[in-house]
C-alpha cells in the first residue's frame, strides 16, 4: 500500500513538472530516474524503496492521527491538518528519509523541489485516506442515499463538468497563489478533453452528446460526481421551499440564509468537498470557492428544477380544485334529495 502510494506521488509529481523551466526539468528527470531504478526489481533497490515509502507513510499519517484526536469537526480537521503539513515538511526524519533513498538510487538529493512535492503529494494521499476512513466511522455521516435515474446522472455530470471548466477558465485569468490553488483543484473535477475540444458551450455539448448517445456516462471522476449529487439533491429540497415561503425571490440575505447557507452545510457535501480541496490550504478560501461552486449550479439548474416544481405544484392544485368541486356538487345533491 505505501509503495503503491508513494509510486502514484512520484508518477504524479513527474507530470505536473511540466514547464521547461530548469529546475522543473530537472526535478522531473530525478523522478523519472526513481521510477526507471524502481522497476528493474533489482532486491536492494527495492527494499530500499519500500523501506522509505513504509517510513514515509507511517509518519504522516501517525501526525495525522495524533494531530486530529481531539477535533470532531471536518472543517477544523481540515485546517489543523493543512497547517500541520507546512510545519513537519522540513523535519530531520523527513529529510534523513529521503537522503538515504537518494543515496541508494544515486540520485541528486540537493534540489529540494521533487522532495517537497512528493511529500506534499503522499501527504494528500494520506490525507485522502484519513478522510474515507473518518467518514466510515462518523456517526453523524449517512451512507450515499441519492437515488439518480440514468439519465438524471447524466445531467449532474453534464452540469458538474460545465461548473468546474467554467470556474476554471475564470480562475485561470487570474494570478496568486490562491489562484494557483483554485486552479489545481478545479482542474482535477474537470472533464478532460483533447486540445481544442469542448472550449465552448456548443462544443461541450456536442462531446456530452457523442458520449452519451452510445450509452455511457460522462466522465468526471467519483468524488466530483457525488459532491455535484449532493449538491443537486439539496438544490431539488430546499429552492422550491424557499419559493413556497418566500414573497419575493430578490431577497439576496433570504436566499443566502435558507438555500445556500444550508446547502453549504450539509455534511455529506462538506465531506466530499474535503477530499475535492486538498490543495486550497486556508479554510475561507476552501469555502469561498465551494460556494461559487453551489451558486453557478444554482444559476444552471435552478430554472429547471423550479419549472419541474412548478408542473407537479399546478397538478396538484388542480386535483385539489377537482375533489373540492366534486364535494360541492355532492352536497348541493344531497341539499335537493331533502327538499
Amino acid at each position: 500500500m505505501a509503495v503503491e502510494i508513494v509510486t502514484t506521488s512520484l508518477e504524479a509529481v513527474k507530470q505536473s513538472m511540466s514547464s521547461c523551466h530548469e529546475r522543473s526539468t530537472k526535478a522531473r528527470h530525478a523522478a523519472q530516474l526513481i521510477l526507471d531504478k524502481q522497476k528493474l526489481k533489482e532486491p536492494e533497490i527495492l527494499a530500499c524503496f519500500e523501506k522509505f515509502s513504509s517510513e514515509l507513510v507511517n509518519y504522516f499519517q501517525s501526525e495525522i492521527k495524533s494531530s486530529t484526536a481531539r477535533l470532531r469537526s471536518l472543517s477544523s480537521k481540515k485546517e489543523r491538518l493543512w497547517s500541520l503539513f507546512h510545519r513537519i515538511r522540513m523535519k530531520d526524519c523527513l529529510t534523513l528519509m529521503w537522503e538515504t533513498l537518494a543515496t541508494k538510487l544515486n540520485v541528486s538529493d540537493n534540489d529540494p523541489l521533487l522532495k517537497q512535492s512528493l511529500f506534499e503529494k503522499v501527504y494528500e494521499k494520506c490525507l485522502y485516506t484519513y478522510f474515507a476512513k473518518y467518514r466510515c466511522a462518523h456517526t453523524d455521516v449517512k451512507e450515499d442515499n441519492v437515488e439518480l435515474t440514468t439519465h438524471e446522472a447524466n445531467v449532474v455530470r453534464y452540469v458538474g463538468g460545465y461548473v468546474a471548466r467554467t470556474l476554471l477558465k475564470r480562475h485561470e485569468k487570474k494570478d496568486g497563489d490562491v489562484e494557483s490553488q483554485y486552479i489545481q483543484c478545479l482542474g482535477d473535477m474537470a472533464v478532460e478533453f483533447e486540445e481544442g475540444e469542448g472550449d465552448d458551450v456548443l462544443a461541450y455539448t456536442r462531446k456530452w452528446l457523442e458520449q452519451t448517445n452510445r450509452g455511457g456516462l460522462f466522465p468526471i471522476n467519483d468524488t466530483s460526481f457525488s459532491l455535484f449529487a449532493h449538491i443537486e439533491t439539496c438544490v431539488r429540497s430546499l429552492l422550491p421551499t424557499y419559493l413556497r415561503t418566500t414573497c419575493t425571490n430578490s431577497d439576496k440575505d433570504k436566499f443566502q440564509e435558507n438555500v445556500l447557507k444550508k446547502i453549504l452545510e450539509n455534511e455529506e457535501l462538506q465531506f466530499y468537498w474535503a477530499l475535492l480541496s486538498l490543495d486550497i490550504s486556508n479554510l475561507e478560501d476552501s469555502e469561498q470557492l465551494l460556494s461559487e461552486i453551489v451558486q453557478l449550479w444554482i444559476t444552471i439548474r435552478g430554472f429547471s428544477i423550479v419549472a419541474t416544481w412548478m408542473e407537479v405544484y399546478k397538478t396538484d392544485q388542480k386535483r385539489n380544485t377537482q375533489k373540492s368541486t366534486g364535494l360541492r356538487k355532492s352536497v348541493s345533491g344531497t341539499s335537493s334529495s331533502s327538499s
